[in-house]
């Protein structure tokens, strides 16, 4: 029997898959789809975090710019801060944006910084100019601004 090179013959022995096989592939991708989207949104929310973490460290940097030139983190506020490092967001005391850094409190030896990823986390950074231990850096992380805008709240010795 003669066909044509595109037609399919229909001579009881059709090639293809079986339910079973399919129902095999379907499982695996499913097992792959499970495991795959988890690790990724934990990825994800890694990297979120790695952001909103080197703003600090970029701030903190800023911050002791001026404390250098000024010999104090007194008048370091939002306007200043953008004059030394326009590619950072300044805000005020108060919530963050995402992507932004508020400038939470400012004395003579201190400065404490806050910022938000865009997975929610809110991570603050304190450096204390005056501080006796090793490093001068504190560090926080909670899941409201209200759990790391207070000096208290940002004591730890890393995130």
């Amino acid at each position: 029997m003669s066909h044509q090179p595109w037609s399919v013959p229909l001579d009881g022995d059709e090639g293809g898959y079986s339910m079973v096989e399919l129902a095999v592939v379907l499982l695996v991708v499913g097992i792959l789809v499970a495991v795959g989207i988890p690790m990724h949104l934990r990825a994800a929310r890694r990297a979120e975090d790695a952001a909103a973490q080197s703003d600090l460290r970029d701030a903190v940097v800023t911050a002791h710019v001026h404390e250098v030139g000024a010999q104090s983190f007194l008048a370091f506020d939002p306007a200043v801060a953008e004059s030394l490092e326009p590619s950072i967001p300044w805000e005020p005391a108060g919530p963050p944006s995402v992507g932004s850094v508020a400038i939470v409190g400012v004395s003579d030896t201190t400065v404490q910084l806050v910022a938000r990823s865009a997975s929610g986390t809110y991570f603050c950074l304190m450096d204390n100019t005056r501080s006796v231990a090793a490093s001068s850096l504190t560090f926080g992380a909670g899941g409201s601004y209200e759990e790391v805008d207070e000096p208290a709240e940002c004591s730890a010795a890393s995130w």
